[in-house]
């Protein structure tokens, strides 16, 4: 179910008007929008609609068709898939889940003093450690600028990967949404957001290469979103604003992601992770983990 939150909030530039429309899933985003009227001055956007989305190495996908399919099932080109998940074993060698033994009547090994004296739970299988407020809430601003490549953003979702998975073997339980934001005329900030992974479930590698890293998320879906806000003011619909990372600091940024999403979130900006050009894979990744774990 989609959730609106409207606020307003005083940062160091001023008071600004929050307008936040929030969806529990993509797939729900998707029948949101194929419900919902273009704006005129923006139907050149409408891409779910059938509109042009122009060259797909800049826009990442080449029909209305192939978007809907990436917002239902994520990015499922098997090559793709594969390197991702290689790069992340790669990245993770030796890395342990925190886990640990108990007994059971059903399991994968047996304890034989427990077999031999007639104990019923004498199987044993792995089990998660339980850990207590150990969650971590992330939410991630996919915009790019112009120049940012397809190429670039799959870094983007290298990284992502391959951090939130070695995040979760140290035994934390992760929630990860995605948003694209701007800053409007008139102190207005427009935030488009969508839950791709809870505390309970799996990480889709699918739907993390198609938010975090395909160009197609941002000028794809988050702005055939906007296409359809009615609440967007009629002189932004040509330039749809400015990227708050570029428009605030890390503290005003903050304030805006918990007054949106609630005190403990760790907002990420993972234009960063490009932007500073780390000298190496295993440097950006570090930087990544260390903003996620507070070790800044």
């Amino acid at each position: 179910m989609k959730q609106e939150i409207i606020k307003d909030i005083t940062l160091r530039g001023g008071t600004y008007h929050i307008r936040a429309e929030l969806y529990n899933s993509t797939p729900e985003m998707l029948r949101d929008i194929m419900s919902r009227r273009l704006i005129p001055e923006m139907s050149d956007r409408g891409f779910l609609q059938g509109r042009d989305p122009g060259s797909p190495s800049w826009s990442g996908f080449k029909s209305s068709e192939q978007l809907q399919e990436f917002l239902r099932d994520g990015m499922t080109a098997d090559d793709q898939i594969r390197d991702l998940k290689k790069f992340i074993t790669n990245a993770n060698q030796g890395i342990g889940m925190d886990t640990f033994r108990k007994n059971s009547v059903v399991g994968s090994s047996v304890s034989v003093p427990r077999y031999v004296s007639g104990i019923p739970t004498c199987m044993r299988t792995r089990g998660k450690r339980p850990a207590q407020k150990r969650t971590i809430h992330v939410v991630i601003d996919i915009g790019a600028h112009c120049d940012i490549s397809a190429n670039e953003m799959r870094k983007q979702a290298r990284y992502l990967a391959a951090v939130a998975d070695k995040i979760q073997r140290m035994g934390y339980s992760m929630r990860l949404d995605v948003v694209g934001c701007s800053k409007m005329h008139g102190g207005r900030l427009i935030i488009t957001g969508a839950t791709v992974k809870t505390y309970a479930t799996r990480i889709s590698l699918p739907r993390l290469l198609f938010w975090c890293g395909s160009p197609a998320a941002f000028r794809g879906a988050i702005f055939n979103h906007w296409a359809v806000r009615a609440d967007i003011p009629k002189d932004d619909c040509c330039g749809l604003g400015y990227s708050l990372a570029t428009e605030f600091g890390d503290a005003d940024l903050q304030k805006i992601y918990r007054a949106v999403y609630g005190k403990d979130v760790i907002p990420i900006n993972m234009q960063d992770y490009i932007d500073r050009r780390y000298s190496s894979d295993e440097e950006a990744m570090l930087a990544l983990q260390a903003t996620i774990m507070g070790e800044d």
